[in-house]
């Protein structure tokens, strides 16, 4: 359990002013995350801002998450790409790991859109070609991103009023020929974005997971809201995820774009594009469909292997060579409500190790919570009390000496 004293008294990690690895300057804190604080920082070695990313010592007692931030510093350090933010050196600060990074000026894409910013179906296509070639990047890597999400994509205002996008945190990735950092089955991610597969076989995904989070993205720009915002609760969305289809878009939205999104967002992974260069085609109106499936066809199935119809078990059937175990046919998975609702599938079992982090994370997030509300009462009470005290010494007919003001809040003396 996480001492709730501690978090109330959370000490500064570093001051503004201090000078770290006799190189990085410390300005101010910036930002803080889900995972770490972030500050912004000068390089004295070039005289340029980059950002500083600490992870928070709540967490940092976990091996499994100072495994996952190390592991976002390399993954990141390794992809030079435009559209993914620059990682340039993982140090430790006070015994905590640490990331030097790119500094971003911009908005959030979850906050720019918060904001009442909306895309164009052109700038939509622009957008996305630039996700899918930071993708394609990743995946000649290993690298399968998992959290495709708004709130890990950062856009910048170029010089021709153009929007880059920036893809962020690396930290829940799947690496292939890597010792995974889960346990078998946890999930990470986030539901709403997240593909079937991921939610029913958290760990037996592929490149095509990501490619079903960039349609969801996609969708949600060409309709200017989010696809599963009507529902509530993780139940809820889980199952919509594994049995419903979206929404047509709107008929505003080019037929091209809304093709590829609704190919994007095929349950069965291997009906979607099978990888993030044939995404990049189709948004560029050169999508060679039959290159395309001889690439999936190419591909060993998952455990796990996802079917949305009946034919599709029938034709598992009668394959010559049938990928174990048998499919799940997606429309009779069953979702138990009696599992843990918070944070991973409902689905799976957690370990005790991911319950321990879960529950530390949510008693964070919580105290924290409860902390402001308490500072927002006491700043209403010492309004409230000025005001009494104010209209109570006016009401008099002389001023009041000091004495009396004090006999005024003990009537008693």
């Amino acid at each position: 359990m996480v001492d709730s004293f501690f978090l109330f008294f959370v000490p500064m990690i570093v001051n503004n002013g201090q000078l770290l690895k006799e190189r990085y300057r410390v300005i101010q804190e910036i930002g803080i995350g889900g995972m770490g604080i972030v500050y912004l920082i000068v390089d004295e070695h070039d005289q340029q801002k980059k950002a500083l990313k600490i992870l928070k010592p709540d967490l940092a007692r976990y091996d499994l998450i100072r495994q996952r931030f190390s592991r976002e510093a390399k993954i990141q350090s390794t992809l030079h790409h435009p559209n993914i933010t620059k990682v340039y050196q993982l140090i430790e600060v006070q015994g905590l790991p640490a990331i030097i990074m790119e500094f971003l000026e911009g908005w959030n894409l979850a906050d720019w859109i918060d904001a009442g910013n909306q895309m164009s179906p052109e700038m939509v296509r622009s957008f996305s070609i630039q996700i899918a070639s930071a993708l394609e990047l990743a995946h000649q890597a290993g690298a399968v991103h998992r959290d495709l999400k708004p709130e890990n994509i950062f856009l910048l205002s170029t010089r021709d009023q153009t929007l880059l996008p920036k893809m962020l945190d690396f930290g829940v990735a799947k690496i292939f020929d890597a010792a995974p950092l889960t346990v078998t089955n946890a999930f990470v991610g986030t539901y709403r974005y997240a593909s079937p597969e991921q939610i029913i076989r958290a760990t037996e995904v592929d490149f095509r997971s990501d490619l079903y989070s960039l349609g969801v993205l996609m969708w949600e720009l060409l309709a200017h809201k989010q696809p599963w915002a009507s529902l509530y609760g993780t139940y809820a969305v889980q199952k919509a995820v594994i049995q419903r289809t979206l929404p047509s878009l709107p008929d505003s939205v080019p037929v091209d774009l809304a093709t590829i999104v609704r190919k994007l967002l095929f349950k069965e992974p291997e009906l979607r594009f099978q990888t993030a260069f044939s995404v990049k085609d189709a948004l560029f109106g050169e999508y060679d469909e039959q290159k395309d499936q001889k690439i999936g066809e190419s591909r060993n199935h998952p455990p796990g292997y996802l079917c949305a119809s009946e034919e599709c078990i029938s034709n598992w059937k009668n394959s010559v060579e049938q990928p174990e175990p048998e499919p799940i046919l997606l429309t009779q998975r069953k979702v138990s409500q009696s599992e843990p609702t918070e944070n991973y599938a409902l689905l799976v079992r957690e370990s005790q190790e991911e319950f321990d982090l879960r529950t530390s994370t949510n008693t964070y997030e919580t105290v924290a919570s409860n902390r402001r509300a308490f500072v927002l009462f006491g700043i209403l009470l010492f309004l409230i009390g000025g005001i009494a005290l104010n209209y109570a010494i006016k009401s008099q007919d002389h001023p009041l000496e000091i004495s009396e003001i004090f006999r005024f809040l003990d009537p008693e003396k």
